[in-house]
């Protein structure tokens, strides 16, 4: 058996052995938590848990060697957990939904990452979390708190191609946006910006990209608005 789906309102997921399970589903649930042995099944690469009542991301997937889809949104989840970020072939992560505020410094190893959802969270800041993420391709960051999102040293986020940062605190756009060369979605309503100015946000998108690739100093030299 390669799935195994749950979705009846369980409370309690308990124990069960399933040789080669690859993909458990539960869904739309009530769960809090899940068995540790559960955790001894090591083909496991995809977990959907939305719609639960977890609190943290179980520790045990550490032990999922080869797990690369974890999705965990809307919950009452408040700390990511050191687990987690020991699970290096992960591709897709989704919290949103939930009351995450920070993520542990190790949150560093998950830079095999592709697609990241933070939405409707209380990130006040993400510091330095994801800025070596070299191959992230999307990145939701809306409904949050943020209010800066410089980073110490050189990003690396070049293959980013959409980002949504709708509805933060943010009154600048961080220099990092211009570096990306396959950006072809930047969504930043709702925000409080300075810079961009107001003159290039009512151009739209495309002009907005083009602003932060130029830089604001060489964009408003070369460009007549």
């Amino acid at each position: 058996m390669k799935s195994v789906r749950f979705s009846n309102r369980f409370t309690l997921l308990q124990a069960f052995a399933v040789s080669g399970l690859r993909v458990l589903s539960i869904q739309f649930n009530s769960i809090k938590s899940l068995d540790s042995r559960i955790f001894t099944m090591e083909t496991m690469r995809q977990i959907f848990a939305s719609n639960n009542l977890f609190q943290r991301v179980p520790d045990g997937l550490a032990n999922f060697k080869t797990l690369t889809h974890v999705s965990f949104p809307y919950n009452k989840i408040s700390s990511v957990g050191h687990s987690l970020c020991c699970c290096t072939m992960l591709n897709y992560l989704d919290l949103s939904n939930n009351q995450i505020s920070a993520l542990a410094s190790e949150f560093l190893n998950l830079w095999n990452l592709k697609y990241l959802n933070f939405a409707s969270n209380s990130f006040e800041t993400i510091g330095d979390s994801i800025k070596c993420f070299s191959d992230l391709q999307y990145l939701n960051l809306s409904y949050n708190f943020l209010s800066d999102l410089s980073f110490s040293g050189k990003a690396m986020l070049t293959s980013l191609e959409e980002v949504d940062l709708t509805s933060n605190k943010l009154t600048n756009l961080p220099p990092w946006l211009g570096c990306c060369p396959n950006m072809k979605t930047l969504q930043i309503s709702v925000n409080d910006l300075r810079s961009p100015p107001p003159e290039v946000l009512r151009l739209g998108q495309s002009f907005v990209i083009l602003f932060l690739v130029m830089g604001t100093h060489v964009y408003l030299h070369n460009t007549k608005l």
